[in-house]
């Protein structure tokens, strides 16, 4: 019997890094024979020009996520989710509170990060407080920046959390291919 995962990601329109990376890992025919994925779409922007602004379409749009992720738990019980998790600002916000919601229903949840500023935001108090909630008991499978690119894969979440703080602002090497640790310890390499 295949594992349940529940993937909430970034899927296209619009098209961005992480929506790009989204779309791999739901058409990835390795993961759909590995495991049973339920995918919810973590985007609240349909155009370029909706990502960094506030709006009532968008706050329906998330509580819409809010409910599909709820509905999801309640009717699939997943014990392990993946999510593309923005680092700072009011999207992170928005993902801390489906992220407690996975935690408050026992779900180990796996990080996939998008871009950067942990670093330049760890300095405020409730940032610094959700960063220990959300990070807290999980597993970072790569710091990733808003260009796709690899910043570390780290080997555990202490080692993933320290490269978070420093390699925010910084780049290492374009990698083209998606890694995956799976419940077993199984490594599935160059995705696609």
């Amino acid at each position: 019997m295949k594992k349940d995962i529940l993937f909430i990601l970034h899927f296209t329109p619009p098209i961005h890094g992480s929506s790009m990376v989204g779309e791999q890992i739901r058409d990835s025919k390795l993961l759909s024979e590995s495991f049973d994925g339920h995918f919810i779409n973590l985007n609240t922007s349909k155009k370029m020009n909706e990502i960094g602004r506030i709006g009532i379409i968008k706050l329906f749009r998330y509580l819409g996520i809010l409910w599909n992720v709820f509905v999801a738990l309640l009717l699939r019980r997943p014990k392990i989710s993946y999510i593309a998790i923005t680092a700072k600002g009011l999207a992170f916000y928005k993902d801390a509170i489906i992220v407690l919601l996975l935690k408050l229903f026992g779900v180990k949840t796996i990080f996939h990060m998008h871009n950067k500023g942990v670093s330049t935001r760890q300095e405020r108090f409730i940032d610094n407080i959700l960063y220990k909630l959300v990070f807290n008991n999980s597993e970072i499978v790569g710091v990733v920046s808003e260009d796709g690119i690899l910043l570390e894969k780290a080997p555990d979440a202490a080692t993933a959390r320290a490269a978070i703080v420093a390699l925010s602002g910084k780049t290492a090497e374009v990698h083209s291919a998606l890694s995956i640790v799976d419940p077993d310890q199984k490594h599935h390499e160059d995705i696609s």
